[in-house]
Parts: C-alpha cells; structure tokens; sequence
C-alpha cells in the first residue's frame, strides 16, 4: 500500500511539474475525487452484500440458477423435517504409500544424510586438525573461491554454446 501511495504521490508531482495551467491541475484533481466517490460507493455495495449474505438474507437479488429437470420420485416421499439440509460426513480412507526397496547401503547413508543416527564410526563427524597443518589464510580463500567462480562461467559459456 505504501508503495501504492509513494506512486501516486510521485506521479501527482510530476502532473504538477508539468502542467503550467492551474485550472487544469484543479480539474484533474476533481476528476480523481469523483473516481474516489465511485469506487466508495462501490465498495460499500460490495460490503453490504457480504454482510447480507453472511447474515443469511434471502432477499437480495441473486443469479439465477438453473434447475434440473423434475424426476418424479418413485419412493415415498420424506416429511420436510427428516430431510437433512448439510450432507452427511464423507469417510476418509488412509492411503498406505507402498516404499521402494531400497539397498542397505541407501538406507543408511539416508538416515545419515536426514540426522536419524550418527555416522559410521570409520568417518569422524568431526574433522581433525592434523599437527603442524592450517588453514588457508583469507586471501589464498578468497583467490580459489574467485577462481572457482572464474571456471564455473566458463563453463557454463561452453555449455550454452554448444
């Protein structure tokens, strides 16, 4: 909404800027407060059906529905009262979604991959630092990131024009 406003705001500026007559910026600014008017009084039609409608008021015009044809029913016939007016609940039947097999292998890696247990103890969740070993400095990261990037547009320029 804000940015509604913001370029209306602009808009009416440049009008402004622009226009050198002043009767002219006066009629315009009418024609815009006679729109407002309209789209008011639509609105409020608009919210005074709804509030009849959610108030369940038969009289306010509406479409005209179709009828079906009439059958005559062969059964007898039920008092009003009986009749139900909402439909009876639908029963819901639970679907069982029939999983692929899958090899040991993918089951655990799967587990492993969603955090349902701790990895193999052959890999370490933790990595070691081994003595004497370190990490790269900011500018030698920052030079292979860059890189990286470089072989990856490359790449992908290849690709695209094959």
């Amino acid at each position: 909404m804000k940015f509604l406003m913001f370029n209306l705001v602009v808009a009416g500026a440049l009008v402004y800027l622009f226009t050198a007559d002043r009767a002219d910026v006066h009629a315009a600014a009418d024609r815009v407060y006679e729109a407002a008017d309209e789209i008011k009084s639509v609105a409020r039609n608009a919210v005074g059906k709804g509030r009849r409608l959610l108030q369940g008021d038969e009289s306010m015009p509406a479409r005209p529905i179709p009828s079906a044809p009439q059958v005559q029913p062969q059964t007898q016939e039920k008092p009003v009262s009986e009749v139900a007016s909402v439909p009876p609940p639908v029963k819901q039947v639970a679907r069982k979604v029939s999983e692929p097999k899958l090899s040991l292998e993918v089951i655990r890696r799967r587990d492993e991959v969603l955090g349902n247990v701790s990895p193999s103890p052959a890999q370490p969740a933790i990595p070691e630092i081994k003595k004497g070993e370190r990490f790269m400095s900011s500018a030698q990261r920052q030079k292979e990131l860059f890189s990286l990037a470089e072989e990856m547009e490359l790449l992908y320029a290849r690709k695209i024009s094959q």
